[in-house]
């Protein structure tokens, strides 16, 4: 598998609130990390890092963009 992102069926829907746009993108793979945007959490067997929501964000929009 390469280091590209798989997304897990590629669903993204965007919500606006107050003038920011908010995305809500389902558990996809990165390289072989588990990303779950919902809980701001990546893990790879037994290792799990919960992140900070601004980096779980900026994780997301480069994985969508490769």
């Amino acid at each position: 598998m390469n280091n590209a992102a798989h997304f897990a069926g590629a669903a993204t829907r965007l919500i606006h609130a107050s003038n920011r746009e908010t995305r809500f993108v389902t558990r996809f793979r990165v390289a072989d990390w588990d990303v779950d945007p919902a809980i701001n959490r990546v893990s790879r067997g037994e290792q799990v890092f919960k992140l900070e929501p601004k980096v779980m964000e900026v994780l997301v929009y480069l994985a969508g963009r490769p």
